[in-house]
């Protein structure tokens, strides 16, 4: 994570997915999880996997994983409010990179809203204590999707 001596924070992609929500009408607030199907490049490694809604408002879930592939699935109580990226970013700097939920959002009761989403972001974030050399840190994500019961 360190490329001529700049390493970044966060390292986030981000994905419009609310073209393929919408495609599931109202069923999609009866999802109960999100299967990522992954490999760390490394024994160890973090994937922050974060549902961001139209209003901004983000919920994330962090995925730990290992140099195997593997299905992880997250249930939907298990994303917490968090704050998400805004992409595309202008470059140089990171001044404006960092969206905080909506107001009104994230209190005691807030949940989720599933057919609201609008893009599925993906994040390697530093950790602490982390020394990496660059080839030794990332993951590899074959899939996300929905789950229902």
């Amino acid at each position: 994570m360190n490329v001529d001596g700049i390493s970044p924070d966060d390292y986030t992609t981000s994905l419009l997915v609310m073209d393929r929500i919408a495609g599931r009408g109202e069923t999609a607030a009866g999802a109960t999880g999100v299967r990522v199907r992954l490999r760390g490049v490394g024994p160890r490694q973090t994937l922050h996997l974060t549902l961001m809604e139209a209003d901004g408002t983000s919920w994330s879930a962090a995925v730990e994983t290992d140099g195997t592939w593997s299905d992880r699935t997250i249930p939907i109580a298990d994303f917490r409010i968090a704050r998400g990226v805004k992409l595309p970013q202008g470059y140089p700097g990171t001044w404006n990179y960092w969206v905080e939920p909506a107001g009104g959002r994230g209190g005691a009761g807030d949940r989720i809203r599933l057919p609201q989403i609008e893009r599925l972001q993906l994040s390697l974030r530093r950790e602490p204590g982390m020394d990496v050399q660059p080839g030794t840190y990332g993951v590899e994500v074959e899939s996300v999707e929905l789950v229902f019961d």
